[in-house]
């Protein structure tokens, strides 16, 4: 810590002991400069037939200006493999809102009482939904192709070996070319993987004792909030 930022210390220090509390406030357009994040963050999502995996490749913060909320927009890549191919992906949108946390043990700021409150399809070039006939041969074995007489869910009965029923109806999405659908499937297992990456390490700040006015609230902070806009820290 430079000499300039100590005498600074030092003084709000003495100011804070005879009881004049200083206001700290950050507002939204440094907040994500605050947060570092280990962009991107992948989790894998369960398949009933081949692989899935979310990627959050960007996230975007808003101080809500009424109430102590903070919300974040995240930009995902999701796809989905089987046999060796890509049969599904697409850009999605999701939204998390949580209150401003505090942890005076640890010192690190992170959220509380987080929900994913929608997640939604981006309709754009990257968006890939096999058709029916390419998803079938992408999900077949060649010498299951021989037969050709066989019913869609014969097949699925050969290819998952009883679990005909829930690969059928997942299937079945695709065989209808909708996209959201496909996404709906999904999106229990997606806002439970979101909140536990939201709710871990991931989207917390741990104060640097460097700077002294962090080091100033890992001292003496006693909470943060949202107001108007920006996040005050609490003395």
């Amino acid at each position: 810590m430079r000499i300039k930022d100590k005498v600074k210390y030092l003084s709000a220090s003495w100011m804070i002991r005879l009881g004049k509390r200083p206001e700290f406030r950050l507002p939204q357009s440094q907040f994500r400069q605050f947060i570092h994040l280990p962009l991107p963050m992948d989790v894998d999502i369960e398949v009933p037939v081949g692989k899935g995996q979310l990627s959050v490749d960007d996230v975007e913060f808003f101080l809500h200006k009424q109430e102590n909320l903070i919300q974040a927009q995240l930009l995902c890549s999701f796809q989905v493999e089987s046999m060796g191919a890509t049969i599904y992906r697409g850009h999605v949108i999701a939204l998390v809102e949580g209150l401003p946390y505090y942890h005076a043990d640890e010192h690190w700021l992170g959220f509380q009482n987080l929900i994913v409150t929608d997640i939604h399809l981006v309709h754009d070039e990257y968006a890939l939904l096999k058709d029916t006939s390419g998803l079938l041969q992408k999900l077949m074995p060649a010498k299951i192709m021989s037969v050709v007489t066989a019913t869609f869910k014969t097949t699925v009965n050969l290819l998952t070996a009883g679990t005909a029923a829930t690969a059928t109806r997942y299937l079945q999405l695709y065989l209808d070319g909708n996209k959201q659908k496909v996404l709906d499937y999904h999106i229990p297992q997606i806002e439970a993987h979101l909140a536990e990456l939201a709710a871990g390490d991931h989207l917390r700040y741990y104060f640097d004792a460097g700077d002294w006015q962090q080091k100033l609230f890992m001292q003496f902070g006693q909470g943060v909030t949202v107001e108007e806009g920006t996040l005050k820290f609490c003395f």
